[in-house]
């Protein structure tokens, strides 16, 4: 399969505060985005680039009920990395590999999926998430984004994606899924598991991290 890493979800427990903390490390204020219905979170972008972007989500004023997204990453007591995600033009083949994975994995999806942007528009695309295991946010989510302009395009660039690393104290049976679903990425074994995001700026090297807690927000 072909797979492009298209986006890195950054968790804040208020939108307006994730922005500028962001601002500071990065030196470009995110543009808001919309709100994600159903799951209780909105969000702002900064591009990172040609065809990637990272994400700012928070909660809504009204999260929604108990369990969801926006109640969990509202609990956040500190932002964090909480996954990535890959795109793809083929979703049904990523399902159907996910049931060769070893334990299986349950695809969710694919679930059409919309926003509205602050100007009114709406944008449209497919999520693919992958269930029954506990790795949490280090296994990615896959989107395809169909017809619509690619949120890269339409966000300010701040800084240049120069790399990911994941660890993982399961790092083989993480690895051994990987290679089932023909992601490219490997995982280096540690004690924690953490997810490190190394961005290039006009000031220098920033890089942002995952916590325990914030990896354990996703929803799988």
């Amino acid at each position: 399969m072909r797979y492009r890493i298209d986006h890195f979800v950054w968790g804040a427990p208020d939108l307006a505060q994730g922005c500028e903390q962001l601002a500071d490390l990065l030196g470009c204020k995110p543009v808001l985005g919309g709100q994600h219905p159903g799951m209780g979170t909105q969000n702002a972008l900064l591009s990172l680039g040609d065809g990637i972007y990272l994400v700012i989500i928070a909660p809504r004023e009204d999260p929604g009920p108990e369990g969801s997204l926006g109640h969990k990453i509202g609990a956040l007591t500190a932002p964090g990395l909480i996954t990535w995600v890959l795109r793809t033009d083929s979703l049904a083949e990523v399902a159907e590999r996910s049931g060769k994975c070893e334990p299986k994995l349950t695809a969710l999806g694919p679930m059409p999926t919309q926003r509205k942007t602050p100007a009114g528009d709406t944008l449209s695309w497919e999520l693919l998430f992958l269930g029954g295991h506990a790795f949490g946010g280090l296994l990615p989510f896959f989107i395809d984004w169909q017809d619509t302009i690619h949120p890269s395009h339409t966000t300010p660039i701040a800084v240049q994606f120069v790399s990911l690393d994941i660890a993982s104290p399961n790092a083989a049976e993480l690895n051994l899924a990987f290679e089932t679903l023909e992601i490219e990425q490997r995982v280096a074994s540690a004690r924690n598991a953490t997810l490190t995001l190394e961005l290039q700026t006009g000031a220098g090297t920033v890089t942002l991290n995952s916590s325990d807690q914030s990896l354990t927000s996703w929803i799988t």
